[in-house]
Order: structure tokens, then C-alpha cells, then sequence
């Protein structure tokens, strides 16, 4: 079964105080660089992108890439587990897995997505997720065999309830780059992250 992506891009950045995933990094926009980097990484399909605030915009800024869109409804009222069970009942049934990506984490290699893919098709955990320094990064993948009890998780749940349930069956893929674990929520971070993707040009 294939490895299907879901990037979550619905929320409302508030901490930010604009969108997140419509920032540049270089010359093209945060969500642009995350489906670029799943695109690169290869094997992975069907590539959704969950969408919220700024619908439109968001899905103008990725007007010539290979992606489906799913709007979350409840993106306002709803914390990001609304957007993962958008995004998973988009995918259930056309995939064995679901790689979940966050729209603000532009500095995630596609090594790391491969490597996590990978070690999916060669394990078949329920959960694979990434390792650096002792602590749990994103992107995760989430088999098929835990659609149905993520989409049965209440409002006040999160995925880390998911998680918690199943964490002996976790695998864990050790990650020697931070890009993991850095996401960007405020101005300071997207600094840094500007400052990064310069050196690295």
C-alpha cells in the first residue's frame, strides 16, 4: 500500500500574526518548500494539504503542485487533531500510512522524510517517528491501522492521546538534524529560519 502525505496548513498562526505557511522562504512560500521537500523525497502518494485560515491564498501558493486540498471547516474552534482527521479521512483507504507534515517546519530534508518512510515499508509500526537528542520530532507516519481510532478521538483529545496508547509500538528513527524538532510559531523563529536557509543557499 502506498505512503500517503497529509501537511497540515489550517491554523490561524496567532502567534505569528500572519499566516505561516504564505511566508517566504526565499522565493517561495513555507508550504511551497514542505510539499517541495515531500515531492523530492519520492514514494509518497497522495499528497493532501489541509487548508483553514486563508484558504484560498494557501492554495494559490501552490498553483502548479501535484496536491489535493481538504479544507478543515472548524480550523477556528478546532486544535491542529481536527486538521490530522481532516487530512486522514482525505487518505483512508488509498494509503497503508499517512506521513503527517506540519506547513512550518520548511527545514525538514527530504532524507528525513525518506528515512521515515522507509522505515515504515520495512517495520510496519503503527507509529514511526523521529529522534534527535532524546526528544520526538515531526514529520510522523501513522499506519492505516490506526485510522479508525484517530478519527473516533473526541475534541478535547489530541494526537498525542493517539500516541500515548501506543507509544510501546512506536518506532523511533534516530535523526541527526534539528529541522525535526524546529517548527516556526513566531517571528524570532522565522528570523532564524530565514537566517538558515541564506547559509545554506
Amino acid at each position: 500500500m502506498p505512503v500517503a502525505a497529509v501537511v497540515l496548513a489550517a491554523g490561524m498562526s496567532r502567534r505569528m500574526g500572519r499566516p505561516k505557511p504564505l511566508l517566504p522562504i526565499g522565493a517561495a512560500p513555507m508550504v511551497a518548500r514542505v510539499v517541495e521537500t515531500i515531492i523530492a523525497a519520492g514514494g509518497v502518494w497522495p499528497l493532501v494539504v489541509v487548508t483553514g485560515h486563508e484558504r484560498e491564498r494557501v492554495m494559490s501558493a501552490l498553483p502548479v503542485q501535484p496536491v489535493e486540498f481538504v479544507h478543515n471547516a472548524d480550523f477556528e474552534r478546532g486544535e491542529m487533531l481536527s486538521s490530522v482527521q481532516v487530512g486522514v479521512r482525505a487518505v483512508a483507504g488509498r494509503a497503508g500510512a499517512a506521513l503527517l507534515a506540519l506547513a512550518d517546519q520548511p527545514a525538514v530534508t527530504p532524507e528525513i522524510v525518506r528515512s521515515l518512510v522507509n522505515a515504515w515499508r520495512e517495520s510496519a509500526a503503527p507509529l514511526v517517528a523521529p529522534l534527535h537528542d532524546g526528544r520526538h520530532g515531526h514529520p510522523v507516519v501513522i499506519a492505516a491501522e490506526l485510522f479508525a481510532e484517530l478519527l473516533d478521538l473526541r475534541p478535547l483529545d489530541t494526537l498525542n492521546t493517539l500516541v500515548r496508547r501506543h507509544e510501546s509500538r512506536r518506532l523511533e528513527v534516530p535523526v541527526a538534524d534539528a529541522a525535526v524538532l524546529a517548527d516556526v510559531d513566531t517571528p524570532e523563529q522565522y528570523e532564524a529560519v530565514l537566517q538558515d536557509f541564506a547559509l545554506n543557499v
